[in-house]
């Protein structure tokens, strides 16, 4: 009874120290999440580009600077692939921004329409969709990094306690469409950790490969919360002048 005892109090000390964690960065200082629900003030017009990846573990996702994957608009190469992990986070983010109710967002495709008008008219400014883009750089992830827990296997189970950590950091910055001039620009990076015990059967998180299957994972815990702390920097850094309309995107009275 003793020995049983003292495995539980063991057991309790592991899982307390390998607990589930997440950690959200902005420009190395620590957010926590804001509730935007209720928000029903002037909005900002907006468009989210696709996200370049420069880190191998994007795989595929990574857009090649002089491909026909990318639209040069102000001397800023933007990124307007529609697959893989650049893409796929720009979606997220694009969601986000649209259930925060602070934004109109416009479809990425409007991206060919501004760059039409670019090249065809000598004022920016007859752009009448977004006023802002949105573009990002994946410069880290790392959806498969792992440690192994401090006590090590486990006697009397013959499991192992190993903690599975998903990081992603993400450059963003905010381009007025009419100047090019960047409004804002800032790094977003989020850490997520979770328990695994090997050899204690189903019922924990395994590790697998590819975006669309990061479903229960710390992967998907740091994408949801990087994404939850660039929607909030995006509405704290860009200028309030832009917040200037309804939600059909028409001019608010003033």
């Amino acid at each position: 009874m003793r020995r049983i005892s003292g495995l539980l109090v063991v057991l309790a000390v592991i899982f307390t120290a390998c607990a589930p964690s997440v950690s959200t960065t902005v420009a190395g200082k620590e957010i926590k999440k804001v509730d935007y629900s209720n928000y029903s003030g002037p909005r900002a017009r907006i468009v989210v580009a696709s996200f370049d990846c420069n880190t191998p573990q994007c795989g595929g996702g990574g857009v090649s600077v002089g491909t026909a994957q990318v639209l040069n608009l102000f001397g800023l190469n933007i990124p307007v692939a529609t697959t893989g992990v650049g893409a796929d986070v720009s979606t997220m983010l694009n969601t986000a921004l649209v259930n925060s109710n602070h934004f109109v967002v416009y479809d990425r495709s409007i991206l060919n329409q501004l760059r039409s008008e670019a090249a065809f008219s000598n004022q920016q400014n007859e752009f009448t969709g977004a006023d802002v883009i949105v573009t990002g750089v994946i410069t880290g992830f790392e959806p498969n990094a792992s440690g192994t827990g401090g006590l090590g296997a486990i006697p009397f189970i013959g499991g192992l306690v190993s903690q599975k950590k998903s990081y992603i950091r993400v450059d963003v910055r905010l381009v007025d469409t009419r100047s090019g001039a960047i409004l804002a620009a800032f790094p977003v990076e989020a850490e997520a950790t979770d328990t695994n015990i090997a050899g204690l059967g189903g019922g924990f998180i395994p590790l697998v490969g590819g975006l669309s299957t990061y479903n229960n994972t710390p992967m998907a815990k740091a994408l949801s919360i990087m994404i939850d702390a660039a929607t909030q920097s995006i509405i704290e850094r860009l200028p309030k002048n832009y917040f200037r309309y309804d939600m059909t995107g028409k001019p608010v009275q003033q």
